[in-house]
């Protein structure tokens, strides 16, 4: 195996561990070989090496609910959503005033509410290695 170095500039002058070479960002190889008795010492050419941010992660269970019309007439239904996985800050949203979501995922579906279909948006916002994502749950009420 050839030893590599990693930099964290074209000129190759900043030196960057290997180990820390899984950040975002763009880093500099080169490998080095050195001379001994048969041959001569020789260096790569200078590769440039991009690393993008991760798709999130973001899981989410429920992934949908059902619910009867009937059941809704009188009384509101409650459950709560469960992120994992996700990088960054958690954050809800439901696209219907009829299905409440507190910042903390526990979801109301108001009384009354009619057939159709709800859904709630969640949303993490990533960090400095993982790109935001969201995913959609439905609320279907029959």
């Amino acid at each position: 195996a050839l030893p590599i170095s990693y930099y964290s500039d074209k000129a190759c002058k900043k030196v960057v561990k290997a180990a820390n070479v899984k950040n975002v960002g763009i880093y500099y190889v080169k490998a080095t070989v050195a001379a001994d008795a048969k041959y001569k010492s020789a260096t790569s050419a200078v590769v440039k090496l991009t690393i993008k941010k991760a798709k999130q992660p973001l899981e989410v269970t429920p992934a949908k609910k059902n619910y009867k019309v009937k059941k809704l007439k009188n009384n509101a239904a409650t459950f709560t959503i469960k992120a994992k996985k996700n990088q960054g800050k958690v954050t809800y949203k439901s696209g219907s005033k009829k299905v409440k979501v507190t910042s903390k995922g526990k979801v109301t579906i108001n009384k009354g509410t009619k057939k159709g279909t709800y859904k709630i948006t969640v949303t993490a916002k990533g960090n400095s290695n993982y790109a935001s994502g969201k995913v959609v749950i439905k609320i279907t009420v029959k």
